[in-house]
């Protein structure tokens, strides 16, 4: 009697995350802060300024959440060297800047820490490997690219409605994930009770933000990384004639090579777009007057980054890299109001162009 032998179990599919270069030894120099998926679920907000306040040395220009205060005063810096509305901080997302490339400010409802797998705070200027928008430090936000899918939907007071969702399943040797969230309330009266007065009104706010990324392998020791996401915040500061809005886009790719020789290739580009009114409150804050509206503000960022690792012996590291930021933006502007009319108009606004060369040694 002849037995064939059993069958070989098949290969298992190899599975391709969006993952960027292992951090660099560099870093043990610095005092990193991780948040990682353990802290962010434990926390008890959903907003990414908010969960950042709990790092030491973090500081937001304004005291005011991003639900409540304006979006042209949401900076961040680290180091202690003072609150700005102009990032003193590079806050990145897979590695590709987020601060609005008018102004330098960051749209904090645009971002859902559930959906990040991990955030790290590098103080000092010596992340400046990651450009010269980290003066005082880098922030850095690594999306999840774990398969699975979940949601979420939390109701609270003041008509309050908070709800997510993340679904991410593999296609071939790939991963595709689509995410989204969505708040939305009536908000809260900004002005303490003993100053208010018949102008003041809660400050209402609506935002959602959409992500979708896709990575899948290009030979046996190269990913393809890419991602595409846009969002929408809105909301009122307790005044009539205080609305504002803002929407932007952002897409992005990036190469990744894992062999003897290591290095990532980043492209990216973005699009914000903001209207702002501004009111006159008179006194004893019985009436407000419009002054000025920002019909339009829109700017664009355009920009990419490569580093590169060469083999080098067992305990030491050597980094190559370069990156450049182009962006422009202006500013259209409607004022001097008469019987409730603008009577005047200005544009201001202009470009700016950044390139720098690194190395770094670990």
């Amino acid at each position: 009697m002849i037995f064939a032998p059993p069958p070989e179990p098949a290969p298992a599919a190899i599975i391709v995350t969006g993952q960027a270069l292992p951090e660099a030894k560099a870093d043990r120099a610095y005092d990193v802060q991780r948040i990682d998926r353990r802290k962010i679920e434990a926390s008890p907000t959903r907003q990414l300024d908010q969960l950042l306040k709990d790092v030491p040395g973090v500081q937001l220009f304004r005291r005011s959440d991003s639900h409540s205060g304006h979006p042209t005063s949401q900076g961040v810096t680290l180091r202690a060297l003072g609150g700005n509305a102009s990032s003193r901080a590079l806050l990145t997302l897979d590695g590709v800047p987020q601060t609005d490339p008018f102004g330098g400010w960051i749209n904090w409802p645009a971002y859902d820490p559930s959906d990040l797998q991990q955030i790290r705070v590098v103080r000092g200027g010596g992340s400046v490997a990651n450009g010269p928008g980290s003066l005082a430090g880098t922030i850095e936000m690594i999306s999840r690219t774990d398969a699975g899918t979940s949601g979420e939907l939390d109701v609270g007071s003041r008509d309050s409605l908070d709800g997510r969702f993340r679904t991410a399943i593999s296609a071939g040797e790939g991963v595709v994930s689509l995410s989204g969230q969505g708040e939305s309330g009536d908000g809260f009266i900004p002005v303490t009770a003993a100053t208010r007065g018949p102008a003041d009104k809660p400050a209402p706010y609506r935002n959602w933000s959409l992500r979708g990324a896709w990575s899948a392998p290009v030979t046996a020791t190269v990913s393809l990384q890419a991602s595409l996401d846009g969002f929408h915040d809105q909301r009122n500061r307790g005044t009539d004639y205080t609305q504002n809005r803002t929407d932007g886009a952002d897409a992005s790719l990036r190469l990744v090579g894992r062999g003897a020789w290591q290095w990532s290739a980043l492209g990216y580009w973005q699009w914000r777009n903001l209207m702002s009114s501004f009111a006159s409150v008179s006194a004893g804050r019985t009436t407000a007057t419009q002054v000025s509206l920002q019909d339009s503000v829109p700017s664009h960022g355009l920009g990419g980054s490569l580093e590169v690792r060469p083999p080098m012996p067992r305990g030491m590291e050597l980094r190559f890299g370069a990156d450049a930021r182009r962006t422009d933006g202006e500013s259209r502007e409607l004022y001097s109001f008469v019987a409730g009319e603008p009577t005047r108009r200005r544009t201001a606004g202009g470009d700016t162009d950044s390139r720098s060369i690194r190395r770094s040694n670990g």
